[in-house]
């Protein structure tokens, strides 16, 4: 996996680049989606820079490592045709990332009245991992 450095943010800095920023993260919903994995046996630990542009990397013996990218969402029910074109630019930065042997990408959407939806990132698209 190739690490960068994280960009530094000014006022010139492009909006696309800055919502990819770890401030404009809800970084709240990072620490339960942590809680959670932890709760399932998982060492998790939260990433706090841009690059990666994962919230969460978390392993488990046996299980592999998961790199987590967190997000909120505003609509219910959302299938994963929905949600690739609504995150296509997330998306593609996942699809983007050069993955671990053993490992595995993920999106996790929260909604407040329907919870957690879960998705698993391939190089040609996302699959919802619990339907």
């Amino acid at each position: 996996m190739i690490f960068r450095p994280s960009p530094r943010i000014t006022s010139s800095t492009p909006a696309r680049q800055v919502s990819q920023c770890p401030a404009t993260r809800s970084r709240k919903l990072v620490f339960v989606a942590r809680d959670i994995l932890s709760e399932q046996g998982y060492v998790a630990i939260c990433n706090s820079r841009a690059w990666p542009p994962v919230d969460i990397v978390a392993w488990k013996k046996g299980e592999g490592v998961l790199l987590i990218l967190v997000r909120r969402t505003r609509s219910p029910g959302a299938n994963a045709a929905d949600v690739a074109r609504r995150l296509a630019s997330d998306i593609g930065l996942l699809r983007s990332m050069e993955k671990p042997d053993h490992s595995r990408i993920m999106l996790w959407l929260f909604h407040y009245s329907s919870g957690w939806k879960k998705y698993e990132v391939f190089a040609g698209g996302i699959m919802d991992t619990e339907g």
